[in-house]
């Protein structure tokens, strides 16, 4: 019998591989940050000993969720600049207050309370996009959560940077200092291209090339970027990137709300992959992208919650829902279905990060990410499809354990790598600054 560090008996396993495989009774036996072995339970009784065990039994086992597009640290902006559009929103509510407060205690405390919160609701990947990104890789690294912090560059001064040229300095030795990390993958993100000198652009490109990391960008969000964007250069914002070489295999395009045939045909060639925030891009009436149709023409589609400042949280479960419903309306005639829907938090994201290869199933050799859900609550039964269950019937709160890298940092509702309480009572000095500070606007 060979011992190894964890043990999970008895649980359904959805597998979520090439053949779609599910093991009704399943064990599955991890060592160090990798799945040994797994199978069906009366095939593996007695191989593995484990020095931890968890007893699945009436449990679903998933790989973990990956979240594609975020801002972890806007965590301590929730709520704040409700009720106007994603521009008026920027313009007049975010970038002030973020030039005010936004430091790298900002940084590190919202996006330790934000990792917290999503691993509360079964993520074990994310990709981040703000800035002080080596605060947020060493919040990611505190709590035990895989990353991408990717820094941003925007042509003109930030909260980390004087001017785009010191941005491209920091963001390359940022990129240096994490690049060979086990839990964080160093991503660049140059913000959008109405904030983005093409002489930015190119640049952020050819780090993203030289180092072989994923490239964030905000793209088509709004009718508003995608006029402004074809009034100063003539051409939509996915040709725009495509005549100046941006998009690649490298590229998670945020958004992508509106784009036309000739564009998604574009993103298809490039192989780009694009990450879908259907519940932001509602609450900041940008519109409903056609995701089911660019995913049956082949583009990788992943999901993404965006920030909490324009969510207003990180439950990748609610994305997952309505995600299905938009595309049942917007993209009906390319019947995108709960199996496409889900792989969309899982192996799709896995791709558009760079590692299909380590994640995004729950295979032999692969990183143990994983999820184990209560499956004997109410909205559980009956469960004629797992999948439907999972896209339609839960909401996270059925999260029991969440294993990362190997590492059980959840269980039973306890986080098992920081005390929450003692980050939440330090952010509070924040909270009551930017509440200060914003007493004046009605929001």
């Amino acid at each position: 019998m060979e011992e190894v560090d964890l043990l999970i008996k008895h649980g359904k396993i959805l597998t979520q591989n090439s053949e779609d495989r599910i093991i009704n009774d399943g064990i599955i036996a991890i060592n160090d940050n990798t799945i040994l072995d797994l199978g069906n339970f009366k095939d593996m009784e007695g191989l593995y000993e484990g020095e931890k065990r968890i007893n699945a039994q009436n449990k679903l086992i998933i790989p973990g969720l990956v979240n594609t597009h975020t801002h972890l640290a806007m965590n301590l902006l929730r709520g704040f600049g409700e009720g106007v559009p994603l521009q008026k929103w920027l313009d007049d509510y975010i970038f002030p207050v973020e030039e005010k407060f936004v430091n790298e205690e900002f940084v590190y405390l919202g996006s330790v309370l934000a990792g917290l919160e999503s691993i509360k609701y079964g993520i074990t990947s994310v990709v981040d996009m703000y800035y002080f990104e080596d605060k947020v890789a060493e919040a990611l690294k505190k709590i035990g959560l895989r990353g991408v912090p990717s820094y941003s560059i925007l042509d003109k001064s930030t909260p980390d940077s004087n001017n785009p040229e010191e941005a491209i300095s920091n963001a390359k030795n940022f990129i240096k200092e994490w690049k060979n990390d086990e839990l964080i993958t160093p991503g660049i993100a140059p913000h959008s291209i109405y904030n983005t000198s093409e002489d930015l652009l190119l640049k952020t490109k050819k780090m993203s090339d030289k180092f072989n990391i994923p490239l964030s960008i905000h793209l088509a969000e709004n009718k508003r970027e995608v006029s402004e964007v074809k009034d100063r250069f003539g051409y939509s914002p996915v040709n725009y990137l495509d005549k100046i070489g941006i998009l690649d295999s490298n590229v998670i395009a945020a958004h992508c709300v509106h784009v036309n045939d000739e564009e998604i045909k574009i993103l298809k060639n490039s192989g780009t992959n694009v990450a879908h925030c259907p519940i932001s891009n509602l609450k900041l009436s940008s519109g409903i992208s056609p995701v089911g149709k660019m995913s049956n023409k082949g583009i990788n589609v992943s999901l993404g919650t965006d920030g909490s400042a324009s969510n207003n949280n990180l439950n990748l479960w609610e994305e997952i829902k309505t995600s299905i419903l938009l595309q049942n309306i917007k993209c009906k005639e390319h019947n995108f279905n709960v199996s496409d829907t889900f792989f969309m938090s899982t192996g799709g994201g896995a791709k558009s990060i760079g590692l299909s290869q380590e994640l995004g199933s729950l295979e032999e050799g692969k990183l143990a990410d994983l999820v184990v859900l209560n499956s004997s609550s109410l909205e559980w039964f009956p469960c004629y499809n797992v999948k439907s269950n999972l896209v339609f019937s839960i909401n996270g709160c059925d999260v029991e354990y969440v294993i990362i890298n190997g590492k059980i940092v959840y269980e039973n509702g306890e986080f098992k790598t920081i005390a929450k309480e003692e980050i939440i009572e330090k952010s509070r000095r924040i909270v009551e600054k930017v509440e200060s500070f914003s007493g004046n606007k009605k929001h």
